[in-house]
């Protein structure tokens, strides 16, 4: 007769909270779950239940170790051997096929993919998953024009220039493309890793210029690849072999360019086929950790010198009871649904957790454990509950300021612990069903996102397109570096009518748009004797008509009846226009925040925000921003991911209630910034919470 007895097993549960619950302004984490533990007991097979026993003793060892560097520093999870990037591009499309970023789970140098107008513009099909993968997740290039984008600032430790790495899982479909490059057009400074003719091909920009071709790699294929370079030979792994070793005295010169996946800067060289798995360092890989990367994906193992643990590549093999086992763990991503459970497909990624398998074989035997571990152990939180201190702080922040960057002329700060905007005022929003303009170039634009103060006689938000998205006044950035406002006419005077709009707007696209010939009411001059045009309201209707301009995209008509300014009526063909609403009571304004250090270098994950104070019948939302470089760029986002969007998604948020923030357009971000937007409230203190 045989007998098991089973200790209880504990094992995170497929329903847990991505964030639990936030309770005020504090943060509840969520610890790691325990490694089942199993002890096997047979009257029949006491040798079989040594050994599982001791392969268990090893999965908990190596378990405990995991735990202990994650809570330490969660990204070093991933690398303890001067890796600087790496993206296991294991988040997927999500439910609804929008997911655009390539996490790196290393520094934060995230990838953004982007579809081009032919070839697969589907960013379902972009994102491939299972079998078509490597291991979980991979992006998938057209050749024609989709590429990965990986946004850095003027000093990156992605500008090798001495000893550095690259490897990768790659399945081509075609037999040349640029795989991942950091150079600018002229091809001055910089590297360049590419499939040529069926080879693969690094190119390296210094002082003159290393070009190295070895190494043929299968078409319809996965196969792993590597270039080394330490500063005096350029090496080329396949599938851990090394094919090939040329010199090359020729260091690559840093340069501010970003760097591209799937593609190089300015042509149309670009990667047709698979990706997986893609990682940078910053030292030249020996060929036994080479070998690692190429026999097991994920695999890595914890090292313990003079009781200092980190991760390494690979596995390692103990000697337990003169057995030899071989152990090592990988981490895949996490979806959940839209309930927060976690599911094995169909559901969006979930950054701050990971499924942990832990592997230990020996014998011809493997046991295997699984569990999940997440980066909630490390909360922190930025709170920031006066700002009568006032405007014009462009340096950072680190514990509650009493300033900010800039504000609407309708926010009233000046009172301690208290932000709020002028009352009786009266001001305007976009009608949800006249809301659009016409470009030839761009299409549509939509100016539903946009709001108008009357008693400023200014517009805010922006207005987007298939083009981009236009900022109409600074503050829905930042006015650091240009101060610049969409303006209409409250009364008539000596250069306006009332009811003209005049001043720019702003795209980083596309770049300003003017809203009238005549610009001297912004400290410009007038260029109406060439070219005749404005944008006006009507002060009766609320309709725009005529027309904005921008170099690029030429005019833009705000209404299909241009009668009133000498055009025609196309109505009968299309119909559209823009038309603004008037409302009455309290002004609305924005408020844009100091810039927010974390003090943490590899950045952290924003995961939600609690505002203090009454709201009545007014409106309370949020937009963040985020950045690795202290310099920006800054791009303040609402839920959905976009400019235009707010936290909530719709309507407006409730005080002392926690928002959740997608930690994923912000993951491994430094500074952190909020702007908030106030109509009719009061606020009294803002708190924005993150995981370290």
């Amino acid at each position: 007769m045989r007998v098991k007895l089973k200790t209880k097993k504990y094992t995170c549960s497929a329903s847990q909270s991505l964030i639990e619950i936030l309770i005020g302004i504090g943060i509840v984490g969520v610890v790691f779950s325990a490694v089942a533990g199993i002890v096997y007991v047979s009257l029949q097979g006491a040798t079989t239940s040594k050994e599982r026993s001791l392969a268990q003793s090893l999965a908990n060892d190596m378990y405990t170790s995991v735990q202990s560097v994650s809570s330490y520093d969660w990204h070093a999870l991933w690398s303890s051997i001067s890796g600087v990037a790496y993206w296991p591009f294991d988040e997927g499309a999500g439910a609804a096929a929008s997911n655009l970023t390539g996490i790196d789970e290393i520094s934060g140098y995230n990838a953004v993919m982007s579809l081009g107008s032919s070839g697969n513009t589907s960013i379902a099909n972009a994102w491939l998953s299972g079998t078509s993968c490597k291991s979980g997740s991979c992006l998938s290039f057209d050749g024609t024009d989709d590429v990965a984008t990986v946004s850095v600032s003027a000093t990156s430790t992605l500008d090798f220039t001495t000893a550095f790495s690259f490897s990768a899982w790659v399945y081509p479909t075609a037999s040349s493309g640029a795989m991942m490059a950091k150079i600018p057009a002229a091809a001055n400074s910089g590297y360049e890793f590419l499939l040529s003719s069926n080879v693969l091909r690094t190119i390296i920009h210094g002082t003159s210029t290393c070009a190295y071709a070895s190494g043929t790699l299968t078409p319809n294929a996965w196969q792993h690849i590597v270039v080394t370079y330490d500063g005096t030979y350029i090496r080329h792994y396949v599938n851990g072999l090394s094919v090939a070793t040329t010199t090359c005295a020729y260091a690559p010169v840093a340069n501010t360019n970003n760097l591209l996946i799937g593609g190089r800067a300015s042509d149309t060289l670009k990667f047709a086929g698979r990706m997986d798995d893609a990682r940078l360092y910053a030292i030249t890989l020996s060929s036994a950790q080479i070998q690692a990367l190429a026999t097991g994906i994920n695999a890595m193992y914890t090292s313990n010198t003079s009781g200092i643990r980190s991760i390494q590549e690979g596995t390692e093999q103990v000697t337990s009871g003169g057995i030899v086992f071989t152990r090592s763990f990988s981490l895949s991503g996490v979806q959940r649904d839209a309930s927060n459970s976690i599911v094995s497909s169909g559901g969006t990624n979930d950054p701050l957790t990971k499924k942990l398998t832990l592997t230990v074989s020996w014998k011809s035997r493997t046991l295997t454990e699984q569990t999940y571990i997440t980066r909630t152990v490390n909360p922190g939180s930025f709170v920031q509950a006066n700002w009568s201190g006032g405007p014009g702080q462009t340096g950072v922040v680190f514990t509650a300021p009493s300033t900010f960057d800039s504000a609407s002329s309708t926010v009233i700060y000046t009172t301690a612990n208290q932000l709020t905007t002028q009352p009786s005022g009266s001001g305007g929003s976009i009608d949800s069903v006249y809301r659009y303009a016409w470009n030839d170039i761009a299409g549509w634009f939509d100016f539903y996102a946009v709001a108008y103060s009357s008693g400023a006689g200014t517009f805010a938000g922006f207005a987007s397109s298939s083009m981009g998205s236009m900022s109409m006044t600074c503050i829905d950035t930042s006015c650091a570096s240009s101060n610049y406002t969409v303006y209409q006419a409250t009364s008539t005077g000596a250069v306006y009518t009332q009811g003209d709009v005049y001043g720019y707007g702003w795209s980083d696209a596309y770049g300003w748009v003017s809203f009238n010939c005549d610009q001297r009411g912004v400290g410009g001059s007038t260029s109406c004797a060439t070219s005749k045009y404005k944008v006006s309201i009507s002060t009766s209707t609320g309709d725009f008509a005529g027309w904005a301009w921008n170099d690029v995209l030429g005019w833009m008509s705000f209404n299909c009846d241009q009668t009133r300014f000498g055009g025609t009526d196309s109505c009968a063909t299309v119909s559209y226009k823009v038309k603004l609403v008037q409302t009455t009571g309290f002004l609305d304004g924005i408020l844009t925040s100091a810039i927010f250090d974390t003090q943490r270098q590899q950045g952290v994950a924003p995961v939600s925000m609690v505002w203090q104070g009454t709201r009545g019948a007014g409106t309370v939302k949020f937009k963040i921003a985020s950045s690795r470089a202290v310099t920006g760029p800054w791009n303040f986002v609402g839920a959905d991911g976009t400019t235009v969007s707010w936290y909530p998604l719709s309507g407006t948020s409730l005080p002392d209630t926690s928002i959740p923030i997608d930690a994923s357009n912000h993951y491994n971000a430094r500074y952190l910034r909020y702007q908030i937007y106030i109509l009719g409230a009061t606020t009294t203190a803002i708190t924005i919470n993150y995981y370290q």
